[in-house]
């Protein structure tokens, strides 16, 4: 079940910054509990501020 949730936490990432935006939602498992997919969606939100925020602070170093 943890791999399953790994792909929809990197799925829901690697569509959301095609479009710059932190993911909203995944596409759970079936058969995923609540608690695992709460705890992936936190997960996924922690890891895209932190990616969105490395890459703002590219872009300033650009400009």
């Amino acid at each position: 079940m943890a791999s399953q949730l790994d792909v929809a936490r990197l799925t829901a990432l690697r569509d959301s910054f095609e479009s710059g935006a932190v993911p909203r939602d995944i596409v759970a498992p079936a058969g995923a509990s609540a608690a695992d997919v709460a705890r992936t969606k936190s997960s996924m939100r922690s890891q895209a501020g932190e990616q969105l925020a490395k890459l703002a602070a590219i872009v300033r170093q650009i400009e």
